[in-house]
């Protein structure tokens, strides 16, 4: 079953006026205009999300939220609505990332009912999956893989899985210089598809994109995307230029043989 590649950036809190995003994202289409082999996508902060959305609505790239609340409307003073994101016409929800886990206290319940809440509004959740430190022992990673996935996917109707993505981020290569070697992505990879096949089934699975992210770069993509389990890459710091995202995407196009 062929999955069509991914290439996403988040930009956190490093891009916060919206004329830079807006900036970033008028580039962004001219460089990607007749891009069609991949699926290029852009989470912009919260404030910039609504001029993106003008800005992007009539491409081919992808755009979203990193965060949503777990309710589409309440009490949850400060945050993003899944309503909203609707309205805007966004694609995507980052959900479940390390510094929402560490910083903010996310648990594995909060993800599920975020995840369930994306679905049942028709967008496409990105769950951020990993592991605190490198394992060599690979049944002890897939053990931590299913045991977040089993959590995290919980509350979620089957039928609505072929529009979830995960994002492998060890956490211990977040941000740092180098990113996880590219056998470890991988074998990780492939464990995580394993685990989605037990807890699901393997038609499921096999529907569902799985993207790496943690130090990627134009250097390292090719090797990292040659595995048929990689189904692209999530940038983090080396895409804040948007030419280097392109070399990025290209890179994974090379790999993918496109």
């Amino acid at each position: 079953m062929t999955r069509k590649p991914k290439v996403g950036i988040s930009m956190k809190l490093y891009q916060n006026l919206p004329d830079q995003a807006i900036e970033y994202a008028k580039i962004m289409k001219n460089l990607l205009l007749n891009e069609d082999a991949v699926e290029v996508f852009y989470l912009p902060t919260a404030t910039s999300l609504y001029p993106v959305a003008n800005e992007l609505n009539d491409s081919s790239i992808l755009y979203g939220s990193q965060n949503i609340a777990p309710e589409a409307n309440g009490a949850y003073t400060g945050e993003i609505s899944i309503e909203a994101l609707k309205e805007l016409n966004c694609s995507l929800v980052e959900i479940g990332h390390y510094e929402r886990r560490t910083i903010f206290q996310e648990n594995n319940k909060m993800i599920a009912d975020k995840i369930t809440l994306t679905l049942e509004y028709g967008l496409s959740p990105i769950l951020c999956l990993g592991e605190e430190t490198q394992q060599i022992d690979s049944a002890k990673l897939k053990s931590i893989f299913y045991d977040d996935l089993n959590e995290c996917l919980a509350a979620s109707k089957k039928n609505l899985y072929s529009r979830l993505i995960i994002a492998y981020e060890p956490f211990w290569a977040i941000g740092k210089e180098k990113a996880a070697d590219a056998d470890y992505v991988h074998r990780s990879h492939q464990l995580i598809r394993e685990c989605l096949t037990e807890l699901l089934d393997e038609t499921t699975a096999e529907l569902i994109t799985i993207i790496y992210g943690g130090s990627v770069s134009k250097n390292n993509a090719y090797q990292l995307t040659q595995h048929k389990d990689v189904d692209g890459l999530f940038v983090g710091r080396f895409g804040h230029d948007p030419n280097q995202l392109l070399s990025i995407v290209d890179e994974v196009k090379r790999a993918k043989k496109y």
